[in-house]
């Protein structure tokens, strides 16, 4: 699978994850992520190499194993500091991830954050896709 994604609950807000360069020989693929909000906003900006991997997914699997209800607030940072998700609990089993993304780190001209709320039946299914998105690049690093 060449993607994953965030997906909201109830609302028309998603986080993409997609790799640039893989039709490019040689080339070492790069993480791109957008964010949209209906056709009002998206923004893309290259996020990572698929050596995110492994503290990306062990981030996303820490939230989605957490009991239901949990307390406090999880935060991820990626190594070139242009992708932030924060997140927290909301009652209902619903975890709320707050994903900002840069320009870039060093002169970010423009910002996005989005709220996305996600209910913690669509963990497993977020999961399995995030897994298959990094393997469809494994041995690429």
């Amino acid at each position: 699978m060449n993607y994953a994604e965030l997906r909201d609950a109830t609302r028309p807000l998603r986080a993409l994850f997609t790799w640039w360069g893989m039709d490019r020989p040689r080339t070492m693929p790069l993480m791109e992520v957008t964010l949209e909000f209906r056709d009002s906003i998206r923004a893309t900006a290259i996020v990572e190499n698929p050596r995110i991997a492994g503290p990306l997914l062990q981030f996303l699997g820490e939230i989605a194993a957490l009991p239901d209800p949990w307390v406090g607030e999880r935060r991820f940072l990626s190594s070139n500091e242009n992708l932030r998700i924060s997140c927290g609990h909301y009652a209902g089993g619903v975890t709320y991830l707050d994903v900002a993304l840069d320009a870039d780190k060093e002169d970010p001209i423009w910002t996005v954050e989005l709220r996305l709320e996600i209910e913690r039946s669509a963990w497993p299914e977020i999961m399995r896709q995030f897994r298959d998105y990094f393997d469809s690049v494994e041995g690429e690093v």
